[in-house]
């Protein structure tokens, strides 16, 4: 997978850039607040169709640009399946998104076109944050490589929202087991789809983690990833076995849950964990370790794309300067080798990652390439 060239047009601080940038390392350096980070964003809005920085999309437009003069972020893009074009337009009211002239009408059609992994200095938050920041993380992944599931994701969230309605508005068991029992299906069907994509997503990283952390860190200590389910592990046995596993938990639950007025089991209550010796890398790590394990957490993502989708996805590594020594980002950017097209930002020029890898180098003021 790689961009073969991409132009932005009014995008925060950007009028126009149109750039084709180098197969391998792509450095963007300069002072803060210059744009380097608006051109990850750019591209990670033609991977998602979304911001990693903005709740709205209205945020990116520039604030002195005319109501009629959209943003506009374009890439034609190298892949195994064929060459495409992404071109996204955001307007006040609106984000248009079209893949080879064609227009979509719904971003999880976006989704896995063209996949994307991001790394930024808030992602330590993934290890010391919330469990909501470890299933984002889970559910970004796999929605770039399936598409499907982003669906089942919106659909557990609004049955959810429905199950909890019902359990607030009716506080008596009889009445409540009647209605419920109508999105419990549902929620059993979809939520076994979720659980069982995060799963086999986790297995299936979990070994390469461990090498690539003792890689990047060059430490002798064994690093574990342990996905942890709201209820017991045989639920993985069998997809049949665990429809009946999650009913049976949902039925004995449901007087506890109507007590309290909210579901409190299933792929929304779920987590996993970073292991350093067994002990938790969120409560007893440094944070050398919890950055060298991000770190493996992002080449065990990017191990999990190009297993599933047959090529590498785009790296795209913000702030790097701040956040990586010089050791951490060798040996990291060595694990990729040469087949992985990566985009970094960083406030000063980094000679290590000149002299070792083949860099095309940009530096980037008031939003231009100077």
């Amino acid at each position: 997978m790689k961009i073969i060239n991409f132009n932005i047009s009014q995008f925060r601080n950007i009028k126009h850039l149109n750039l084709k940038p180098s197969e391998q390392v792509n450095l963007f350096y300069g002072d803060n607040a210059q744009g380097k980070t608006n051109i990850l964003e750019a591209i990670y809005y033609l991977s998602t169709g979304r911001s990693f920085r903005a709740k709205q999309d209205g945020d990116c437009i520039p604030h002195n640009s005319g109501n009629n003069i959209p943003s506009i972020i374009s890439a034609k893009i190298n892949r195994i399946e064929g060459d495409i074009r992404i071109v996204i337009h955001l307007s006040k009211n609106e984000k248009v998104v079209t893949i080879n002239q064609k227009k979509i009408n719904k971003l999880s059609l976006l989704w896995g076109k063209f996949p994307t992994v991001l790394f930024i200095p808030d992602d330590i938050q993934i290890i010391k944050g919330n469990p909501q920041r470890r299933r984002r993380f889970l559910d970004t992944s796999i929605g770039q490589i399936h598409s499907q599931y982003l669906i089942y994701l919106q659909r557990y969230d609004f049955i959810i929202r429905e199950r909890n309605a019902l359990l607030k508005s009716i506080k008596d068991i009889k009445a409540v087991k009647n209605q419920i029992s109508i999105w419990d299906k549902q929620l059993i069907e979809i939520g076994t789809e979720i659980l069982f994509q995060r799963n086999a997503m986790t297995k299936k990283i979990a070994e390469y983690f461990a090498q690539s952390y003792n890689t990047i860190s060059s430490s002798k200590e064994n690093a574990e990833l342990i996905y942890t389910l709201s209820f017991e592990k045989e639920f993985f046995a069998h997809k049949k076995s665990a429809y009946e596993i999650y009913k049976t938990i949902l039925e004995e639950n449901l007087k506890s849950d109507l007590k309290i007025g909210y579901t409190q089991i299933g792929p929304h209550r779920d987590d996993f964990d970073i292991l350093l010796d067994g002990k938790s890398a969120k409560y007893f790590s440094s944070q050398g370790q919890q950055k060298s394990s991000i770190l493996a957490l992002k080449m065990a993502e990017i191990y999990y794309m190009n297993q599933e989708k047959g090529e590498m996805p785009v790296l795209l590594i913000d702030d790097l300067s701040s956040e990586l020594d010089d050791k951490r980002l060798l040996n990291f950017l060595e694990l990729l080798g040469e087949g992985i097209q990566t985009f970094i930002t960083s406030i000063t020029l980094i000679q290590s990652i000149k002299s070792n890898f083949s860099t095309s180098s940009f530096k980037i003021k008031n939003g231009e390439i100077t």
